[in-house]
């Protein structure tokens, strides 16, 4: 059953777009935690969605240490990492969208609403995950504004607000960030959507957060198969 909830006294026209990359648009996520399992359970551990939802990342070079010693496994952080990027760089290869995800971008699209793309995952990552989707992620066809997490100009991740202040100052017709609205799945990018001062829809990873960041989303649903654009004052789907 879809899950629809609504922020209705602080909802304004939306004249732009911005959505996080992974666990949003496409599922890096399950990816991930498949590939980690893959290395853990040769050493006869397994490693669950409770794990993940303990990690403050699921950039597996930031959170190696942290795995290793968890799990006791014998090997160095540097060994795990290597196992792990053999495993992932296989499943990435069938990552899906998430439900919805090319409906709505085609929508937007579409309708000649700006996109945005605000994402973590550095250049040489971003590359490797969004492969396999030809040319749907490549900048100018769908997506005005691409901000990677190695962008020059943005040295604060999510859950500063500096991403999406990145990325809404590139998008054209300078929009007021309030009439932006992002689309996010993580506790740490609906705080730094919301501390940029846009509207943000949540579509939480249940799995992950237990609905941890819905007090702070403008919006929160199941899937993006359940958003609504007249909430917005935008056309509505077709």
């Amino acid at each position: 059953m879809s899950f629809v909830k609504v922020q209705k006294e602080i909802l304004k026209p939306v004249t732009h777009v911005v959505f996080d990359l992974d666990g949003t648009l496409i599922d890096t996520e399950t990816c991930f935690k498949d590939a980690v399992n893959q290395v853990t359970s040769r050493y006869g551990k397994e490693f669950t969605w409770e794990h993940v939802s303990r990690l403050s990342d699921t950039n597996v070079a930031k959170e190696c240490n942290s795995i290793v010693n968890e799990f006791r496994l014998p090997m160095s952080a540097k060994e795990f990492q290597e196992e792990y990027n053999d495993v992932f760089s296989v499943l990435i290869k069938s990552v899906p969208f998430m439900p919805g995800a090319e409906k709505i971008i085609q929508y937007f699209h579409s309708n000649k609403i700006p996109i945005g793309l605000c994402t973590a995952s550095v250049t040489q990552s971003y590359n490797i995950k969004v492969k396999q989707f030809d040319d749907f992620f490549t900048h100018g066809k769908y997506f005005d504004v691409i901000v990677v997490g190695d962008d020059p100009d943005v040295f604060r991740n999510k859950p500063d607000p500096q991403p999406y202040l990145v990325t809404i100052s590139r998008l054209p017709g300078n929009p007021n960030p309030e009439n932006v609205l992002v689309f996010e799945d993580s506790l740490f990018g609906v705080t730094s959507a919301i501390a940029a001062g846009t509207q943000c829809v949540m579509i939480p990873n249940y799995k992950v957060d237990n609905g941890k960041a819905t007090p702070k989303a403008t919006v929160v649903i199941d899937s993006l198969n359940d958003f609504d654009p007249l909430f917005f004052c935008l056309p509505p789907l077709q």
